[in-house]
């Protein structure tokens, strides 16, 4: 029996830096695309359609006339889905984050066709997020062939919301290193880096406060971030009420070979990831690895994925979140001595080119496809 090996992947229609992991999937897996405005999305909001015959469009109300059409809508998404599947022999359904596997499951499951669920992050921690699918859920768990996920931490988080053990598969996203250069940190200066969205779960604002502390021992310091996001407009107000405008410096967006120039030239990569009110969390922050790819030492914290890839007094230090005092204290130490950061970001890049590649990565993820994917 030949094996179908054609693979669909479903993912959001997001463009963001964290997701150029789905893009390098998507390139060498040599796999079709399907984007979440295709997929048949129940609005959890309006609740079940109950009517089996159309409601009186004269007295029904605003909801009844929505559940109305998205009932209408998702069956037409359903059957271009299933017409999908059949035209392009898709054998097997890679879903990138838990919401898209819940969009897509039933289709799968009426055509037979396995599916793969890739966790990241806000999917299986935020409130919201729980809450909306949390009777979804144990249905996706029972269904799909497989689960991936990102972190230690993560994999426990899944189990604990029903997913069985023995379906959950960790796989780190992994670095093209052919993409990155390798940074000699004896030449840097007393500059730090951040790379990422301004949002809560990464906690910028916590990182500036931290670096100020720093700045107490080490004046001439300087901090580098990269990124927008809603905390962008907080945090530049927060440089500037701090009078750090020569100290830190907002840099914006910045481009792929932009930030590994950033990475060559700083001394330590510094992020402070945390667990806000909202109950979100990160996977592996790619930057993280990507740092370390550099080798460049990091300082960031206890969270998630984090403590998985960062060892912590030889790859960079690790302190709890919240911990501005502490996280200050590792500051201080890398930019004092070079000779440290040397040490360490030799350390960090031997561990992450040994552990953490995306041929690796990419390889595990084919892997697990391969042996759900159905046969001919």
């Amino acid at each position: 029996m030949k094996k179908n090996n054609n693979i669909c992947i479903c993912v959001s229609d997001r463009k963001t830096y964290s997701e150029t992991f789905i893009k390098a999937q998507i390139d060498q897996l040599n796999a079709v695309v399907i984007y979440k405005s295709m997929l048949p999305f129940e609005d959890i909001s309006l609740g079940a359609t109950t009517h089996s015959e159309p409601p009186s469009m004269l007295f029904a109300p605003k909801k009844a006339i929505n559940r109305l059409r998205n009932s209408i809508s998702n069956k037409r998404k359903a059957m271009s889905l299933k017409t999908f599947f059949r035209e392009h022999s898709v054998g097997i359904v890679l879903a990138e984050y838990g919401q898209i596997g819940v969009a897509v499951m039933d289709t799968c499951k009426k055509n037979n066709i396995p599916l793969v669920v890739h966790f990241h992050g806000f999917d299986a921690y935020k409130k919201e997020s729980l809450k909306k699918f949390e009777k979804k859920y144990p249905e996706l768990f029972e269904f799909a062939s497989a689960i991936i996920v990102v972190s230690r931490d993560m994999e426990q988080q899944l189990i604990r919301l029903g997913a069985p053990a023995s379906k959950v598969f960790y796989n780190v996203y992994g670095v093209d290193i052919s993409k990155f250069k390798k940074s000699d940190i004896s030449k840097t200066k007393k500059h730090l880096l951040f790379v990422g969205r301004f949002v809560e779960k990464k906690a910028p604002n916590l990182s500036i406060l931290a670096f100020k502390k720093a700045l107490e021992e080490v004046p001439d310091a300087k901090f580098y971030m990269a990124g927008d996001g809603l905390l962008w407009e907080e945090c530049n107000k927060l440089v500037a009420d701090l009078g750090l405008q020569e100290s830190v410096i907002l840099l914006g967006s910045k481009t792929h070979d932009e930030v590994v120039d950033l990475m060559l030239t700083s001394r330590a990569y510094v992020q402070h990831s945390v667990v806000p009110e909202s109950g979100d969390s990160e996977g592996t922050p790619n930057s993280i690895l990507e740092a370390q790819v550099c080798g460049v030492p990091v300082v960031s914290t206890l969270h998630a994925g984090i403590k998985d890839v960062v060892i912590h007094g030889e790859t960079g230090f690790l302190v709890e979140e919240r911990d501005v005092n502490e996280m200050a204290k590792y500051m201080v130490e890398v930019l004092k001595d070079v000779d440290l950061a040397v040490k360490m970001g030799e350390k960090a890049y031997l561990h992450a080119t040994k552990n953490f590649t995306l041929s690796d990565s990419i390889a595990k993820l084919k892997s697990i496809l391969d042996r759900n994917s159905l046969k001919n």
